[in-house]
């Protein structure tokens, strides 16, 4: 009979697997104890946790920002608001079937793509 491999089981495997990196900046031990995979409705499992329980408390330091420099959330709500007037604009002038191809950082693609299709567009896909 094979082995029945829980999901708890197939973490720890994938994780013991890790290469180890030169300047041992993970503790992959510490990792693999802080792993709990719950198999649940996630709505019904969502209501019986503890508030904050998840949460790691935040720096709010970008990996590619020079150290120290904090993101703002706000820059967020500007780039919509901008795109928003943008989209609306190009949705004018373009001919019917026209494209309107545009970038982000990934951590402010949803607000873009938010002011491009409420302007009207319709969203087709995505290149990350």
């Amino acid at each position: 009979m094979p082995e029945i491999i829980t999901p708890q089981k197939r973490i720890n495997q994938i994780i013991e697997n890790i290469p180890l990196v030169a300047n041992k900046r993970f503790n992959f031990k510490s990792i693999k104890e802080n792993i709990k995979i719950i198999q649940a409705d996630c709505l019904l499992a969502l209501d019986k946790m503890e508030s904050n329980s998840q949460r790691k408390e935040k720096a709010k330091v970008i990996g590619g920002l020079p150290v120290g420099m904090k993101f703002d959330p706000q820059q967020g709500k500007r780039l919509q608001e901008f795109m928003s007037v943008v989209a609306e604009k190009l949705l004018r002038v373009l001919k019917p079937g026209g494209f309107f191809l545009c970038f982000s950082q990934g951590r402010l693609y949803h607000r873009m793509v938010v002011a491009i299709e409420e302007a009207g567009f319709e969203i087709r896909d995505m290149l990350i």
